[in-house]
Order: C-alpha cells, then structure tokens, then sequence
C-alpha cells in the first residue's frame, strides 16, 4: 500500500543538515533504526519501503529500508519529486509503501485430533463393512458353537 507522510520543517533546520526519521510499530515492540531521508550524500529521491509480517492480529517483524522512488512514478508526479528535490520548498511529502506478509496460523493440535478423528470413522466404517459382509458365516459359527456346547453339555448328563 502507498502512502504519503508529510515532513514538517523543523525549527532550526538548515538546508544542508541531514533529515532522519525513525518508525515505531505494536507500540514501540518493533523499532526502526534512525533513516536518513533528505541529505547531500543522497543521490536519489527516497521512497521508505516498509515490510510488516503479521500472524493472525500479531505482527512478527518489521523491515524499514529507504529506496529510490520508482521510475514509472517519476514520470507520472513529476511536480511532486521536484518539490520534495527543492531545498526551499516545504512541507516535503515523502512516499511510504506498506508491504504486509501473513504467516500462517497452523494448528498442530486441531490437526492432530482431526486425523485421528479421520481414523477412528475408518475403522467404524472397516468394521461395519467386515461385519456386513460375514454376517452369514459368524451367525453359523456362534450357531455351531452353541450345538457343540449342547452336545457337550448333553454328553455330561
């Protein structure tokens, strides 16, 4: 996301002094290190690029890096790099673009007990099937048990 941060004159700002900016995000957790935006020794017009990492609402990390603002949006605002170019002219608009990458949540947990959960329903479903399928054959065979305990018990008499 692209964005514009003005930049006030500050008081006593000379022409030739450097102009720093520093950014702070989730409440100071993550800190940028002091960047240097207007200066001599810059030979570009600066474009901070911010990479924000976020888990869910949770960001993770920060990346703050000054670049040179693109060629395509040179030609397209060409007044506004002048402006930002010229010593004199101020307040400055600097452009700030937000990259976000989310991480995702993986639950090793909910997966864990939802493949076991997958299991056990095979398994039911094996036994009902296997059960299904020999009903015949166990019916005669606890049938044929119970005649021989008969039998047995007879043979006992």
């Amino acid at each position: 996301r692209l964005t514009v941060m003005t930049l006030p004159r500050p008081v006593g700002f000379a022409d030739t002094d450097d102009y720093k900016l520093a950014l702070s995000f989730d409440g100071e957790q993550y800190l940028t290190p002091w960047l240097t935006i207007i200066s001599e020794k810059l030979t570009f017009t600066p474009m901070v690029t911010v990479k924000l990492s976020h888990r869910g609402t949770e960001l993770r990390s920060m990346q703050a890096v000054v670049e040179p603002v693109p060629q395509e949006f040179i030609q397209k605002h060409a007044e506004q790099i002048d402006a930002f170019n010229n010593v004199s002219h101020w307040p400055k608009h600097l452009l700030m673009n937000y990259e976000w990458t989310e991480e995702i949540e993986v639950d090793e947990l909910l997966g864990i007990n939802f493949l076991l959960g997958i299991g056990v329903i095979a398994v039911m479903i094996m036994i009902v099937s296997i059960y299904r399928a020999y009903y015949d054959k166990i019916a005669k065979l606890v049938e044929e048990l119970a005649d021989e305990e008969e039998d047995e018990a007879e043979k006992k008499d």
